[in-house]
């Protein structure tokens, strides 16, 4: 166990290994089992579970709890882990499930903010720079591309994807898979527009959002089917590595797109 600021009143398994520089508030418990990397700072409260393990930097808000059993009926109690990268935020009361299968991992990559009461489920994978505003909630075994960002009260059904710079608006629920750099709304969500702010904001250039932009005008033309659409996608946009995710993240689903 390394030097670090712990309150007198935080409980520290035996078997728990604290990186240098850690920060741990007043009645914070982390098991056996757990690790917490270099420079992490828990709040009061704050609950992390065994098979756990914190990369360096990350914040967590007051009684969060990371690495729970997963919420599943077929669960037997084996040992399972919770992954978790670098310099993300995790708010207040969030919690993130380990995965249920023996051996397996829910995963988080680096960067990520989940706001106050977020959920991320049993073997879920969440990439780098996401957003999990209130309540927002993913069920298990769903993927997270970079740069997602879910409005509050939004939600995702278990084994959906969520492509890279994908927005759900403000209570979007979804049951299929969600398109890169596109804004979804409503329940059942539906494709609305292109993710334009964000893709401004990520710094994509305007050759490519004009691309994406004539994208989301074929594979919302009611008068073409999903193959149809994809099919001119192909032969009539300019090859782009934007272009060329949208059409592998299609090819890839096992869901069906949400359109």
């Amino acid at each position: 166990m390394s030097a670090g600021r712990i309150h007198e009143t935080a409980v520290i398994g035996d078997g728990a290994q604290l990186g240098a520089g850690v920060e741990i508030g007043p009645r914070v418990v982390v098991e056996d089992g757990a690790t917490v990397g270099d420079g992490c700072r828990l709040a009061a409260g704050v609950v992390i579970k065994k098979g756990t393990t914190l990369g360096a930097e990350n914040i967590i808000r007051e009684y969060a709890v990371l690495g729970g059993d997963p919420q599943h009926t077929a669960y037997d109690g084996s040992e399972t882990f919770l992954r978790i990268g670098r310099g993300n935020m995790i708010g207040e009361y969030v919690t993130i499930h380990r995965a249920y299968r023996a051996g397996g991992a829910t995963t988080i990559g680096d960067g990520n903010y989940f706001m106050a009461y977020s959920h991320v489920g049993h073997d879920a994978v969440v990439g780098d720079r996401c957003v999990l505003t209130n309540y927002a909630a993913l069920a298990g075994h769903t993927l997270l591309e970079d740069r997602v960002l879910f409005a509050g009260y939004a939600a995702v059904h278990q084994f959906v994807r969520v492509g890279t710079m994908a927005m759900l608006a403000g209570g979007t629920l979804l049951s299929k898979d969600a398109l890169p750099y596109m804004m979804y709304l409503g329940s059942p969500g539906r494709l609305v527009s292109p993710n334009l702010i964000g893709l401004r904001r990520a710094g994509v250039p305007e050759d490519a959002r004009t691309k994406i932009r004539q994208a989301f005008r074929l594979l919302t033309d009611r008068s073409l089917t999903l193959p149809e659409a994809v099919k001119r996608l192909r032969d009539e946009l300019e090859p782009s590595p934007e272009i060329g995710r949208l059409l592998n993240f299609v090819e890839r689903s096992e869901r069906g797109v949400a359109i």
